[in-house]
């Protein structure tokens, strides 16, 4: 990208005071509240979602940090297996010399038409994305933002191909300092109620919250309720994710 960030004294100051900002992140809680609040004042977003992949440790996490209501489906559909959205578009991020802009067409292209028909029924008809890799081009760390403002552009990029070092190396820093110090949740005794459980064998089997309302007797509302609290306990984002932690954990 050879594009300039045309920034004011004041913007300038800004983007240098949220870079200062995140070298004292330590916490996935402290990168929350700095990518809602500094990041989201320089690059403006409803929607990101991370992948960073831990070298060392051979680990792969994956986070999304949301200002607004998501459905299930688009994480599901970024997030699970080895054709989710999100391999897609680290491969074709791969393709190109720096941040992937893309509008409904090359999504499109990109993702497909299933792709595109989930992403429309979010009200998403762009994204930016980025991230870094090594000497080897294997991806160290990616990261997609959705629901931007406006129409997107080299000015995005170019912010983007600014803050990505940062963002990687908080959010490093956050996973590192989270899973090292007893917070991963491999290393604690999970409290997995019999309800829960019950809950969530009928998401392994892909039933629906008002399917699984239906067999077990309760309300919607109670398995949303259920279905937030096993998210929260397994350290994950989706019903998909929390079906893979759980078997992975032997809680199913």
């Amino acid at each position: 990208m050879n594009e300039s960030i045309d920034l004011d004294g004041v913007a300038l100051k800004t983007v240098m005071d949220a870079v200062e900002s995140s070298f004292h992140i330590k916490s996935k809680n402290q990168f929350f509240i700095w990518a809602r609040g500094e990041l989201q004042n320089i690059f403006p977003h409803e929607v990101m979602i991370s992948f960073l992949h831990d070298m060392p440790g051979k680990k792969t996490y994956t986070d999304t940090f949301c200002g607004a209501s998501v459905s299930d489906t688009l994480f599901d559909g970024m997030l699970c297996g080895d054709n989710g959205m999100m391999n897609k578009l680290m491969g074709a991020w791969k393709k190109v010399p720096g941040p992937l802009v893309m509008d409904k067409n090359s999504i499109r292209v990109v993702l497909g038409e299933d792709g595109m028909s989930i992403l429309k029924k979010e009200g998403i008809d762009h994204l930016v994305s980025h991230g870094m890799h090594d000497t080897n081009e294997n991806s160290m760390s990616f990261f997609v933002f959705m629901r931007i403002p406006g129409d997107v552009g080299p000015h995005h990029a170019r912010l983007l191909e600014v803050l990505v070092p940062y963002l990687h190396r908080a959010m490093m820093s956050a996973v590192v300092v989270d899973h090292g110090s007893g917070r991963d949740v491999k290393s604690c005794d999970v409290a997995i109620t019999d309800r829960e459980r019950e809950v969530l064998k009928w998401i392994q089997v892909g039933k629906s919250n008002w399917a699984i309302a239906a067999i077990l007797g309760i309300s919607p509302f109670t398995v949303k309720n259920h279905i937030c609290k096993i998210t929260r306990k397994l350290g994950v984002q989706t019903r998909g994710h929390a079906v893979s932690r759980a078997i992975e954990l032997n809680i199913l």
